[in-house]
């Protein structure tokens, strides 16, 4: 495989990472989301987009009343990150990043995120929450015998994960065991599943070596936390499904893989070989919700627009919210007084959208970005 960034734990994002995210109530609040790039003429750029958000940030504290003193104290991780070369090089096609008063999380993921600088009293989260949808984030498992690649997928690109222990090739994985079951591979090409010599040989003892391999790894990745409600797409020569999909404990495997040998495979070559196999079940996801949606909306049990919806959200009545994925909804937002919506934001405004898609995880509910730009805010209720 060629070279490709890897995402390790401090990039997961799940329920947990927003839930600590969405504690933080009180503000300053600074939400920055920007595009990134893999290796490009164009990766010199990213840094550069990053001071340029601090710096729309560092004026909006300022127009709220914060003293320059907190303002540099609270902006100053932003500015180290900046300048951290390291950092640059390995980066995804999106990355965000949230600061408060002696917090700063950073979030590299397969989007490329609209630039966007938000203070406010709380986290804008809504750009990452693509990531939690079922229908929108897969897994691609390369397996060959000499790697072992995990990636993270959306519609847009995937990006590598760091496997932690997980074992990298089939020697590491078999390594240690008795000397009377280790069998010797020797590659017999790039597209082969190997010739195996030692006890027995054949195709038993070949089987078995990969079964003890692919249990190997199914072990290292489940003690890696992966998400199994998502699924996986394996991306290895074809005499290698079957086997795995026999002894992994993952509940979603799909029938139809990326074959081949995956080691020359970039990221973005990966990518468009398992969108095709994907998008025709989010499709029918899709689809099948639209039907929902519509029963739900003959017997009244459906809400559209933002006030009837963020009632709903608000009581815990909604199944599932459809938020437009390009839209905003700015407003000052203030339990004690109605809010002041505005066409453009302003400092210190919130995102009411963000507000509905809160409420609905936190009490259960499924949150579904929508593409259509003209889409508008609708629901379907667990009750009428």
């Amino acid at each position: 495989m060629t070279a490709t960034v890897r995402i390790d734990d401090s990039d997961r994002f799940g329920r947990r990472e927003l839930d600590d995210l969405a504690q933080f109530q009180t503000g300053p609040c600074v939400s920055l989301y920007q595009p990134t790039h893999r290796a490009s003429a164009d990766i010199q750029q990213d840094p550069v987009r990053l001071r340029n958000l601090v710096a729309e940030a560092r004026q909006e504290l300022a127009t709220l009343g914060r003293r320059p003193r907190d303002i540099d104290e609270l902006l100053a991780p932003a500015d180290r990150l900046a300048g951290d070369r390291d950092f640059w090089r390995h980066q995804s096609d999106g990355l965000a990043v949230f600061l408060a008063p002696g917090v700063m999380r950073t979030f590299r993921a397969p989007i490329a995120f609209a630039e966007l600088a938000v203070v406010a009293t709380k986290f804008l989260l809504r750009p990452l929450l693509p990531l939690l949808m079922e229908d929108e984030s897969f897994w691609v498992l390369a397996l060959s015998q000499n790697t072992v690649g995990l990636f993270q997928g959306s519609r847009h690109a995937v990006a590598e994960v760091d496997t932690g222990r997980t074992p990298t090739s089939m020697a590491e994985a078999l390594a240690h065991e008795d000397p009377e079951k280790q069998l010797q591979v020797r590659s017999t090409g790039p597209t082969s599943t190997g010739q195996y010599h030692g006890h027995g040989g054949g195709d038993e003892d070949q089987k078995a070596a990969l079964e003890r391999y692919f249990r190997a790894v199914d072990r290292g990745l489940a003690q890696l936390g992966i998400d199994t409600s998502r699924p996986l797409i394996l991306a290895s020569v074809s005499y290698y499904g079957p086997i795995y999909r026999s002894v992994s404990d993952h509940p979603r495997i799909l029938d139809e893989m990326i074959v081949g040998n995956p080691e020359d495979l970039s990221a973005t070559e990966l990518h468009s070989k398992a969108w095709p196999l994907i998008a025709p079940r989010l499709a029918a996801g899709t689809s099948a919700l639209q039907d929902r949606y519509r029963q739900r909306r003959a017997v009244g049990a459906t809400a559209e627009g933002l006030g009837d919806v963020t009632a709903a959200a608000t009581g815990g009545r909604i199944e599932v919210v459809f938020l437009p994925r390009d839209q905003h909804c700015w407003a000052v937002h203030d339990q004690a007084r109605p809010s002041e919506v505005h066409v453009e934001r302003q400092p210190g405004d919130v995102d009411l959208l963000d507000e509905v898609a809160r409420l609905v995880i936190r009490t259960g509910g499924d949150v579904r970005v929508v593409d259509d730009e003209h889409a508008n805010v609708a629901a379907i209720l667990r009750y009428p």
